[in-house]
């Protein structure tokens, strides 16, 4: 060797062995950085690892769960494939693989990666890759193929969890409620702590009319984690159509309070609760106007409900622009006028509320009840417009279903003495007293004779 190069061979050997330290060095702050939770740092020092050896194989596998953490797929993706060029038998790259190509949704991807995976010598690798190839049908729809999947993991691996539930769920979509159970069934008896099995099975459970082995299931849930907003939804639900409406409102306001983002039908779901159930329209109106503010076209018959508090309320003129929004949403339900007359009625706009109940009564299948309200606020109208004889037509309408309201008899009576038909007047203005309508009284005595002491032995 030239004497006169020997300090260069000395200065390539400290300089190798100082190369080879910091690659090392980086991995192992890499390793330590991820195990801290510091993602990125992780990210860095294991960049410096591959650009010390771009052909470390661990360097890219655990770059990739650094990127996982940080939810850049498209890289973990990347740094797994370059992980499998390098390493092509490691069974948790070509796992990893699967699971990147699954989060990304790449489906079709998949089903490649998938069918390559099924020629491997490794039994597990095979089993993994019939159970990817079964999920990325099912969520393509391809329904038989992710079956015939799923059943073959199955047929080697019985008490397989992964492909027990995913199968469950696939025979959800197929309407197959008994093999869905006891698909969910057998993997509970492997793991009876898997919460979504129980709210899975609680839900065909729903399906199959049998609400308390639901809420046995979703108790159990709810045991084993309290934080999943959809296992207190679907409790709430389930006592709803029970009756239990207290106990409705609590999982509901639970599911609320754990929603990071507004869940506007579970919003919406509350709100006619407190308006149908609880018959609480402060805390409805909180309700409706959170869903309006958030998806105001979303949910059309918020409007109609809101409005109806407007009217009970007497704010007709918001009461008027919910019934407004609410036809402009479902200009088919008819159902709405006859509590928009209200509003019209409220706001003096009496040819508009006529023009309401009419439209209002070409709604098909109401009831007699309804049919004698409406026309009823029809004749009212008609004698707030002195149009007598027509409102007695109505209320004679009105009566003609259901003669026992005061009510009715009163302004029927009313519209006669107008048209001076005194005695049929006196007779309804009798009737609407022993009916006991407040008011009456002092009408007996103007127009029919009645002396202030035939009262007297009455009741207040």
């Amino acid at each position: 060797m030239n004497v006169k190069n020997l300090g260069l061979v000395f200065l390539l050997i400290a300089s190798t062995t100082v190369f080879a330290q910091s690659k090392d060095s980086s991995l192992d702050l890499g390793k330590k950085k991820y195990a801290a939770g510091d993602y990125k740092g992780a990210l860095t020092a294991f960049t410096k690892a591959i650009q010390a050896d771009p052909s470390n194989a661990t360097a890219y596998y655990d770059r990739a769960l650094a990127e996982i953490e940080l939810e850049d797929y498209d890289a973990a993706l990347k740094d797994t494939r370059k992980f499998h060029q390098l390493q092509p038998q490691d069974v948790d790259g070509i796992n990893q693989i699967s699971y990147l190509l699954l989060v990304k949704e790449d489906f079709k991807s998949l089903i490649e990666w998938s069918t390559q995976m099924l020629k491997s010598k490794d039994v597990d690798v095979v089993s993994n890759a019939h159970y990817y190839l079964g999920i990325s049908y099912s969520n393509m729809k391809v329904y038989d193929k992710a079956l015939f999947e799923l059943t073959k993991v199955l047929a080697s691996k019985p008490k397989d969890t992964d492909a027990l539930y995913a199968r469950g769920r696939l025979y959800i979509d197929l309407n197959k409620y008994g093999e869905a159970i006891k698909d969910f069934s057998q993997l509970l008896s492997v793991d009876n702590k898997h919460v979504n099995a129980h709210f899975w099975r609680a839900l065909v459970y729903t399906y199959l009319d049998k609400p308390t082995d639901a809420l046995k299931d979703l108790n159990t849930a709810a045991d084993l984690d309290s934080t999943l907003t959809y296992i207190y939804d679907l409790r709430g639900d389930i006592k709803l159509a029970l009756a239990d409406t207290l106990g409705t409102k609590a999982d509901y306001d639970k599911a609320i309070a754990l929603g990071s983002d507004p869940d506007y039908d579970l919003l919406y779901k509350r709100a006619m609760l407190a308006y149908r159930e609880l018959d609480d329209n402060e805390d409805a109106l909180v309700y409706f106007n959170k869903v309006i503010a958030g998806a105001p076209n979303d949910y059309p018959d918020i409007y109609s409900a809101r409005g109806y508090i407007y009217v009970d309320k007497s704010l007709f003129d918001k009461a008027d622009a919910d019934f407004q929004k609410f036809h402009s949403l479902d200009s088919a339900d008819t159902y709405v006028y006859l509590n928009w007359a209200l509003a019209k009625q409220g706001l003096k706009q009496h040819d508009e509320a006529i023009r309401m109940i009419k439209l209002y009564l070409t709604t098909k299948d109401m009831s007699e009840q309804s049919l004698l309200y409406a026309q009823y606020i029809m004749a009212k109208e008609m004698y707030e417009l002195a149009d007598y004889s027509h409102a007695i037509e109505e209320f004679n309408k009105a009566l003609d279903i259901d003669t026992n309201y005061g009510e009715l008899h009163y302004w029927l009576a009313k519209s006669l003495i107008e048209l001076k038909m005194n005695d049929e007047a006196c007779a309804h203005f009798e009737k609407a007293h022993e009916l006991e309508y407040a008011g009456v009284k002092e009408d007996l005595i103007k127009h029919c004779g009645y002396s202030e002491g035939a009262f007297e032995n009455e009741e207040d």
